[in-house]
Parts: C-alpha cells; structure tokens; sequence
C-alpha cells in the first residue's frame, strides 16, 4: 500500500471504503457500500468521481475538484461482489489510479474503519 497516494488513502477513509490488495492478480480491491436502486440493480456513491452542475465532471482543468462538486453515484446490475470501475480519468489522475488495476466489492454493510493512513 506504499505506492498509493495520501490523497487517495484519506479520501477513502474519509468515505469509509476500506480497501486491500491481491497480489496474486495485482488488484486492488475498495469495499464500497450499495443499494438497491428502482431497477433492481445496484448503486453505490463513488468514492472519486465527483460532478457539477454545468460541467462534465467535478475536476477543473487543472485536474483539481471544484470546491462545490458533489460526488456521483454509479449504477451497476444486479447481485453484490466484485465490479470494475467506470471512474473519469480526470478522477483516476487526480487520485494517481492511472497506473493501478483496481475494482469495487459492492457490500451491504462496512463496519468503521480505522485510519491507519498517513495524515
């Protein structure tokens, strides 16, 4: 867990998203909380992708979020488990993600997480 940044270890914190890495397929795997959503499937608020009304996504040009940006549920089909990301690039740039595999576990419940993250 070294190689990620502290932007992205206290924002997940922050939301209380643990997250864990698998080393035998070089994954990362966040703990995100979903719900049901009027379809029958899934939705979770993303821990990275914001918006703002009047733009395409909360991050400015100069890949910092708008102060007032507010963040953006993903849908997802049916079942809990393990989902790939739809997150923007701009949020992946921001949260140095590029680089990285990484998935969402959607889960019903996440007990409290402790920071053990840098501050």
């Amino acid at each position: 867990m070294d190689d990620l940044s502290d932007t992205l270890l206290n924002q997940l914190y922050r939301v209380n998203a643990p997250i864990r890495y698998e080393e035998d397929n070089d994954l990362y795997i966040i703990d995100v909380r979903a719900t049901p959503n009027a379809n029958f499937g899934l939705r979770f608020l993303c821990p990275f992708c914001l918006e703002r009304r009047g733009s395409f996504t909360g991050f400015k040009r100069s890949g910092n979020p708008y102060t007032n940006a507010i963040p953006l549920y993903h849908n997802h089909g049916e079942g809990y488990g393990r989902r790939s990301s739809h997150c923007s690039d701009a949020a992946k740039k921001y949260y140095s993600l590029t680089d990285k595999n990484f998935e969402f576990n959607l889960v019903k419940k996440i007990d409290y997480v402790s920071n053990p993250f840098k501050q």
